[in-house]
């Protein structure tokens, strides 16, 4: 029989050897257990990360992202068809695989239209989704007083929870250009309206639709405040900016036989009165009359649009209006499609 070899004051030396095995298989034990747990975690974290990247591309049940060294580039797209903006008529869906084709390339935003009564038209907000775009909708109007005392609450909250569910990005617009009234007596936004020369009651009802957006929870809608440009004293009608998500404004080259007004000539003084409120803003229609003044007007864009850094969206109305015919032809498509292909113009919808 083997005889144990004792220190006569500690462990034998096959025992010593035993103890230091067990420790040694522990370590090794935990330390795989440490590896195969970490391994796991990193796998979970970055599936977790992909998952959010994903969520962040679609950007589903989120307001538009603002571009940070880029701007998005939009349309109406209606050529030669409808009687403008203001009818509700648009045809742009039927038109866009043309569109497409002509620009090169889908746009960021597309601008539609929809009457302050009628249901949410879902399914040309899904053909503007599926277009890799980013809907642009105008709002009808109707009596400010009615919105502000609630009598308009259940229209405003099947509204909201409409978009609610659309679940996509969407810039909302509601009663447009209130700042200015045609001879007829009618806002660009429809009649009866009465925001024009009423600042206080357009103020009251626009703060009145945005909390009620609030209250039914809608993440996913960016209002556009947005007044005309040749109705002035813009100030009169600002909601204050915890009720407005982006500043817009509609101006229209309109110089005949002479050299068309540049995009600096357009909105530098707007710009200078409203970039103060830090918040990004959109030309949200605009347009030139004739192939070469488009041209010229758009290259122009080009050109002095990054020095403007507020202004985050460019919308060209491509149709006729009621002042006539706006449509992109010849030279100004030409114009239109180095807009679309350029950097600065290259913000994606989200």
């Amino acid at each position: 029989m083997i005889k144990l070899i004792r220190k006569s004051d500690g462990f034998s030396l096959v025992e010593l050897f035993i103890i230091i095995l067990v420790i040694v298989t522990i370590l090794i034990a935990g330390f795989y257990l440490y590896s195969h747990h970490k391994t796991k975690s990193n796998q979970i974290n970055s599936s977790t990360s992909s998952s959010a990247v994903s969520s962040n591309n679609n950007n589903s049940g989120q307001a538009p992202i603002i571009p940070t060294k880029s701007a998005y580039l939009g349309a109406w797209v209606n050529p030669g068809k409808g009687t403008g903006i203001g009818t509700g008529k648009s045809d742009e869906i039927s038109q866009l695989a043309t569109f497409n084709s002509m620009v090169g390339k889908p746009v960021a935003i597309l601008h539609t239209w929809v009457g302050f009564k009628t249901p949410l038209p879902t399914t040309t907000l899904d053909s503007i989704s599926q277009n890799g775009s980013i809907p642009l909708i105008d709002w009808g109007c109707v009596d400010v007083n009615s919105i502000s005392s609630g009598t308009e609450d259940t229209v405003i909250n099947t509204f909201a929870n409409s978009l609610k569910t659309y679940n996509k990005p969407v810039f909302l617009r509601w009663y447009w250009e209130f700042n200015e009234m045609s001879n007829a007596g009618k806002t660009p936004a429809g009649s009866g309206c009465n925001g024009y020369n009423n600042g206080n009651g357009y103020i009251s009802a626009w703060q009145h639709i945005y909390i009620k957006f609030q209250q039914a929870g809608v993440k996913n809608v960016s209002f556009v405040w947005c007044p005309g440009y040749s109705g002035g004293n813009f100030a009169n009608y600002y909601p204050g900016d915890k009720y407005v998500d982006w500043i817009g404004i509609d101006r229209y080259e309109r110089t005949k036989n002479q050299p068309p007004l540049s995009f600096s000539d357009m909105f530098s003084s707007y710009y200078s009165e409203f970039s103060s409120h830090n918040k990004p803003i959109m030309i949200a229609e605009t347009a030139a009359m004739g192939s070469d003044y488009q041209s010229q007007y758009l290259t122009s864009t080009l050109d002095e649009a990054p020095n403007f850094p507020q202004i985050k969206a460019f919308v060209y109305f491509d149709s006729i209006g009621p002042a006539g015919d706006w449509s992109l032809t010849s030279n100004g498509i030409e114009a239109y499609k180095n807009l679309a292909n350029s950097s600065y113009f290259s913000a994606p919808a989200n």
